[in-house]
């Protein structure tokens, strides 16, 4: 039977802890235990994606092993409100790992459905990605997990993220319903209307089970009888297996430690940042039809500028910045294509170019 890595994490962010993140985000606390039950199977399938594919899986079970997993032995002081910024940081750079292109998206649904803003809802998968890792590399450097032990661990979590994810991220999050409702509905009807229909239009000596059952009331007495009259075999003993449980949470140290963000791949979070602002900018400029829906778009096309402005790329080494030019050109190459399209489309130019243009001269001096 596989663990239950979600109920691990929903049993870690309990009580004192739900309390201080949903304060930190700006959550009404009557909201706070849903939508922490709706971030953290988004987050864990987030996870499980990114495992699915052997380059997904060999970024995601580096930076877990390279995790800090103490924050666990003490999450309530780890989310004390000075140190909630520390932890808020490290878990936004986590997101473009964890959700991929679908970020943008999974934090716009978040919003609407628990109706507070996309910074809330933002920094809510922010409060929360560390916990997820470090619960998920507890269990990889508890078990000693590969790559492979990794994406067979993850893999078997997905019923139970079928389960819990909300119905609004399940088509996001790319899971299909796997619960009973799905089978068709006349496969159940006609297994059992039809043993009626037969009871009808055949006769009872016609039925096989008249002549079965007397066989097989013998078969079982002389079942019976051999194992009372058999040799008692002695007992064998075997090791039983462990149980898997979650450890019970230790008593927090009487002096808190400061707690430090796990380390991570810097260049493993560049790339997940880039590929998140530059694939939400391809779908942001794609949904352009007109003035007024450009106008809308003039705030999601800032914040993926102020996002690249931030990596500080045009500051890096050479030699980093030139390594980085065909994992960037693609992604860039998307967004001009877009951009090329929605220029055509008469007033949007005028509109979006100021807001974008500083971006793309930036980004064709590192990609051309």
């Amino acid at each position: 039977m596989s663990i239950n890595l979600l109920d691990m994490v929903k049993s870690a962010v309990v009580g004192q802890v739900a309390d201080q993140i949903g304060s930190a985000v700006g959550l009404d606390k009557s909201k706070t235990s849903a939508a922490v039950n709706a971030v953290l199977p988004a987050l864990l399938g987030g996870m499980a994606k990114k495992a699915s594919t052997p380059t997904g899986a060999s970024d995601l079970i580096k930076a877990l092993q390279d995790n800090d997993n103490s924050i666990l032995d003490n999450l309530a002081g780890a989310f004390a409100p000075a140190k909630q910024a520390s932890m808020l940081d490290y878990g936004m750079k986590l997101l473009p790992m964890l959700l991929g292109g679908s970020q943008s998206t999974i934090i716009s649904l978040i919003a609407k459905m628990f109706g507070f803003g996309d910074k809330g809802a933002s920094s809510l998968l922010g409060m929360l990605a560390p916990v997820v890792m470090s619960v998920v590399g507890k269990q990889v450097k508890s078990q000693g997990l590969d790559v492979g032990g990794l994406t067979s661990l993850l893999s078997g979590q997905t019923n139970f993220l079928n389960a819990a994810l909300p119905s609004e991220l399940k088509n996001v999050m790319g899971f299909a319903d796997l619960g009973g409702s799905s089978r068709p509905a006349g496969t159940t009807t006609q297994r059992t209307t039809a043993p009626a229909t037969s009871s009808h239009s055949a006769p009872e000596a016609g039925n096989p089970l008249k002549f079965l059952l007397p066989l097989l009331l013998l078969g079982a007495l002389g079942y019976a009888g051999y194992q009372f009259l058999k040799p008692k075999a002695q007992p064998v003993k075997t090791a039983t297996p462990p149980a898997v449980n979650t450890p019970a949470p230790k008593a927090p140290p009487a002096v808190t430690a400061e707690v430090k963000p796990p380390a991570m791949d810097p260049m493993i979070a560049l790339k997940e940042q880039l590929t998140s602002t530059f694939e939400g900018l391809s779908s942001t400029l794609g949904g352009i039809t007109d003035e007024a829906s450009a106008n809308a778009a003039v705030e999601k096309i800032k914040a993926a500028a102020t996002g690249y402005s931030a990596l500080g790329i045009e500051k890096m080494s050479a030699e980093t910045r030139t390594g980085l030019v065909p994992f960037l050109k693609p992604l860039f190459d998307k967004v001009k294509a877009a951009l090329d399209v929605a220029y055509k489309i008469p007033g949007v130019q005028g509109i979006i170019e100021p807001v974008i243009g500083p971006m793309v001269q930036a980004v064709s001096a590192v990609a051309g």
